[in-house]
C-alpha cells in the first residue's frame, strides 16, 4: 500500500505533472472564451469533447493528489485542496438547460482560479494578502480618526470666524 500512495505522490511532485496542470488551466481558459461566442454547429462537438477532456483530467488530478495524501482527513484539513475539490466537483454538474448558459460559463471560468493554487507563488501573493486584511482595516480606521479631528478643528476654527446669513427672521 505504501509503494501505491508513493507512486501518486511522485507524480503530484513532478515538474511535468505540475506543467500539465498548469498547461490544462489555460486550455480551460481558452474554452471559457470560445464558448462565450456563437460557435457554429459542425464544431460544438469538438468544443465539448475538449471540455469533457479538461473535466476528465481535472478529476484524475485531484484523485491523485487525494491518494497521495494517504488521508482525507490530511487532504482536507488545507483550505486550496477544498477549494480546488470544490471546484472540481462543481464542474461536473451537468448544466445543459438554455436559462443555466450563464451559470455553466461562470463554473467554466472559475475553473481558472485553480491556477492559484497550483503555483506556489500566487499561492504566496493570496495568504500574504489574506493576512494584510486586518491591517487595512486598521489603517482605514485610523485614518478616519484623523479626518474626524481635522474636520471637528476645521469646523471649531472656522465656525468662531464666520457669520452666517440669517435665512429665518423672527
Amino acid at each position: 500500500m505504501n509503494s501505491f500512495v508513493n507512486f501518486f505522490l511522485r507524480i503530484r511532485n513532478s515538474k511535468l505533472f505540475s506543467g500539465i496542470v498548469i498547461s490544462v488551466i489555460l486550455a480551460s481558459a481558452v474554452y471559457a472564451g470560445v464558448t462565450s461566442y456563437d460557435i457554429p454547429p459542425q464544431y460544438t462537438f469538438y468544443i465539448d469533447i475538449f471540455n469533457y477532456g479538461i473535466t476528465v483530467f481535472f478529476v484524475i488530478e485531484i484523485i491523485i493528489r487525494m491518494i497521495s495524501e494517504r488521508s482525507l482527513i490530511k487532504f482536507f484539513s488545507d483550505g486550496w485542496n477544498i477549494f480546488d475539490f470544490l471546484i472540481v466537483t462543481i464542474s461536473l454538474v451537468p448544466l445543459n438547460n438554455v436559462e443555466s448558459v450563464f451559470v455553466a460559463r461562470l463554473l467554466r471560468i472559475i475553473r481558472v482560479l485553480r491556477i492559484i493554487t497550483v503555483v506556489p507563488a500566487f499561492r504566496h501573493i493570496i495568504d500574504s494578502l489574506a493576512k494584510t486584511i486586518p491591517r487595512v482595516g486598521f489603517i482605514a480606521l485610523l485614518m478616519f480618526i484623523f479626518m474626524y479631528v481635522w474636520g471637528a478643528i476645521g469646523t471649531t476654527v472656522s465656525y468662531t470666524h464666520l457669520t452666517l446669513p440669517t435665512i429665518y427672521s423672527v
